[in-house]
């Protein structure tokens, strides 16, 4: 157990590598606009140093107009909505909507969109999360929830993910720092020396540990399980007998038509 540990972290970290050295340029160019935005680094830091004991004013226009963009955005508060399809059931569509509803106005969901859009704009880069937490300290139950994510670079994506939404991404990290005291009481059995290996210097693992913060990653991995599906020949009802015992004896001994399965794959 401890080398298939050891396994797993050595490929989290090598493809954290990987992921953060392909989009470091934007990453750290979505950091320069953030600054840009807040006022101060709309000086080169020439031309400050030049005008030391100075004044060195800045007009900062640019709140203006990321609120033109997200104005309407926060007047007419965006929501998730679900539609029925062709012969969809409109009563299970509303149902849904409702349930939806709930989880956001629980999770104060307007601001995290909000948040999410204004990086965006600043930035190009944007994100939120659908998450569990605990219902409460003394519960097994959890409740859905929608947080935010604390800025541009809090997320490191698969640098293969093609799509806008980064829906087909193998795997995403979500990094965050907390104090080192507070890790230290958190996790007392827990080593700050990273198992390297072969990584080396330079690299975006080598800041993770600072003398007062020391940074945390979530690891998502998409992963796939081969499933298969028929489709029912009288009635068209396509049913999903993946792990179907007796659907594969059936199949095996020619009672069903292989021409009525499909194989398929399950992302979770």
């Amino acid at each position: 157990m401890a080398k298939d540990k050891a396994t797993f972290h050595q490929e989290a970290m090598m493809r954290y590598v990987d992921a953060e050295s392909y989009d470091r340029q934007n990453r750290e160019a979505a950091v320069d606009d953030l600054s840009f935005y807040a006022g101060p680094g709309q000086w080169d830091a020439a031309d400050r140093k030049a005008r030391e004991g100075r004044p060195c004013l800045t007009v900062n226009q640019l709140p203006q107009f990321v609120a033109q963009v997200t104005g309407d955005m926060r007047q007419n508060a965006p929501s998730i909505r679900v539609l029925p399809a062709e012969d969809g059931d409109k009563d299970v569509a509303e149902v849904r909507t409702g349930l939806i509803r709930h989880i956001e106005n629980a999770s104060n969901a307007t601001s995290v969109y909000i948040q999410a859009a204004e990086l965006q704009v600043i930035t190009g880069q944007g994100a939120w999360q659908v998450a569990l937490d605990w219902s409460d300290d003394q519960s097994f139950s959890q409740d859905i929830l929608i947080k935010a994510v604390s800025g541009p670079i809090a997320t490191v994506w698969d640098p293969m993910s093609q799509e806008r939404t980064g829906r087909d991404a193998e795997y995403v990290y979500e990094l965050y720092d907390i104090p080192r005291k507070e890790f230290e009481r958190k996790y007392p059995d827990k080593s700050l020396s990273p198992m390297t290996g072969d990584i080396p210097d330079g690299t975006g693992l080598t800041n993770w540990n600072t003398r007062d913060t020391i940074r945390l990653a979530a690891y998502w991995v998409m992963k796939e399980k081969p499933g298969m599906l028929y489709r029912d020949p009288q009635t068209g009802d396509v049913i999903d007998v993946t792990g179907d015992d007796e659907f594969k004896a059936a199949l095996e001994m020619g009672l069903v038509d292989k021409a009525d399965t499909r194989k398929t794959k399950k992302r979770y």
